[in-house]
């Protein structure tokens, strides 16, 4: 008999509704949706054929990589000190 892995995922856990991602990022569906459309938010996967789901971690990368580049405009706009 072949065993089968009853063990819940640990991607499960890792799952974002939308309500979820829109409390998360503060965005509503629309800007959602416009965002995953250009490319600029990581799109959602499908479970069941109607449920959409986004993946926290690729979520939490998007965010840190908007902090980045956040942190790097403030650093062009400050003025450089002359030696």
């Amino acid at each position: 008999m072949d065993h089968v892995n009853t063990a819940p995922s640990p991607l499960l856990g890792n799952l974002l509704t939308r309500k979820q991602l829109q409390t998360l990022i503060g965005l509503g569906e629309a800007q959602i949706s416009h965002l995953v459309r250009l490319g600029k938010l990581p799109a959602p996967i499908k479970i069941g054929g109607l449920k959409n789901y986004w993946v926290r971690d690729e979520i939490e990368a998007y965010l840190q990589a908007k902090l980045v580049e956040r942190n790097r405009a403030i650093e062009a706009r400050r003025p450089r000190e002359v030696a």
